[in-house]
């Protein structure tokens, strides 16, 4: 339980800073660690105050929401081929000419269009 530990740890360190005031190892330790609290005094009484009063506050954080999935689909895709082949893609290849002008190289670019497919070789001749 996040919120019973956070309580536990705020009495715990409430309990050793009591003690470290009380001992006075509070304000040794403090200016040990640094020279520029060498004049520092301690005001005991504000300082029990202070301890007294301290709280925790627990805080739980969560990701946001995400949407929904999305629904399944009301019917299974088709198994029938369809009607008609989907046409075959062809291919051009780039002649490597600037611009990605495909087949000329006389740099320029292209204007858009696809280079006409190669026409098929002639079938042999019967003999």
């Amino acid at each position: 339980n996040g919120e019973q530990v956070s309580a536990e740890r705020l009495e715990q360190s409430m309990d050793a800073l009591t003690l470290a005031i009380d001992d006075g190892s509070f304000l040794t330790t403090l200016q040990a660690a640094d020279s520029a609290f060498a004049a520092v005094t301690v005001d005991e009484t504000a300082t029990y105050a202070a301890i007294a009063a301290a709280t925790v506050v627990f805080v739980v954080t969560t990701p946001a929401p995400t949407t929904s999935p999305s629904p399944r689909p009301t019917s299974a895709p088709s198994l029938r081929p369809t009607p008609k082949p989907s046409p075959r893609p062809t291919a051009t290849t780039s002649s490597g000419a600037p611009g990605g002008a495909a087949g000329d190289d006389d740099g320029a670019a292209d204007d858009g269009g696809a280079a006409a497919a190669p026409a098929p070789a002639p079938a042999p001749a019967d003999r």
